[in-house]
């Protein structure tokens, strides 16, 4: 037992120090998640500004879909804009960005269950969740401890909100088993990277100190 503690201790102490480095990886890649998200987002008011909705369930989808990436829009604006801030001044407000990229991950995962939901109104299928959930995964360096918590949070969310839009209890079962599987899949990806990272960190380091 005192073996475990004192391998979960280390396990602990090598994270803290590799996070120093994965934050500014991860503030780094601001620019690139902006680029990407503000266009897709545009993309996306613009075909449903032009749909034609034949039914009440159709027009609220259509109202949903637009105000939600119109939102991100705006947030990924912002984004955008602190990535050029970090950009340039690195060493400004580090501490801060720790915590801001906590933010930005709650950002795509609450985008993520909110349009999923919206969806539901006129389709079953659960995109946006996976897409939340990969995206988390493979742009964030995450440390394992924080990103089982957060996972786990967002299944959680996922499974209990996932019902809201949904009058048929096989299908809103069919998205919470689905939810559940991509939660997983997620938190897997994340860890392997992470792991991954970690190991490419240490042997700079050692390739440093020689």
């Amino acid at each position: 037992m005192s073996k475990i503690k004192s391998k979960f201790k280390e396990m602990l102490k090598v994270n803290n120090t590799i996070c120093k480095d994965t934050v500014m990886i991860n503030m780094n890649r601001l620019l690139t998640i902006a680029f990407v998200a503000i266009p897709v987002s545009f993309l996306h008011v613009v075909m449903f500004l032009i749909k034609n909705p034949t039914t009440e369930a159709e027009e609220a989808w259509r109202l949903g879909i637009i105000v939600s990436h119109l939102s991100l829009m705006g947030l990924m604006i912002i984004v955008g804009l602190i990535g050029l801030y970090v950009k340039k001044h690195p060493n400004v407000f580090k501490r801060a960005y720790g915590i801001l990229q906590y933010f930005l991950v709650g950002v795509v995962f609450t985008y993520g269950i909110i349009i999923t939901m919206i969806d539901q109104l006129v389709v079953t299928n659960v995109t946006p969740f996976i897409v939340a959930s990969i995206v988390v995964a493979l742009v964030f360096y995450i440390r394992p401890l924080a990103s089982t918590i957060i996972y786990i949070v967002s299944g959680i969310v996922f499974v209990i909100l996932i019902r809201v839009n949904i009058d048929d209890a096989a299908i809103a079962l069919t998205n919470q088993v689905n939810g559940i599987t991509i939660t997983g899949l997620g938190l897997l990806i994340s860890n392997l990277l992470w792991t991954s990272k970690s190991k490419e960190i240490l042997q700079a380091r050692k390739i440093e100190d020689q």
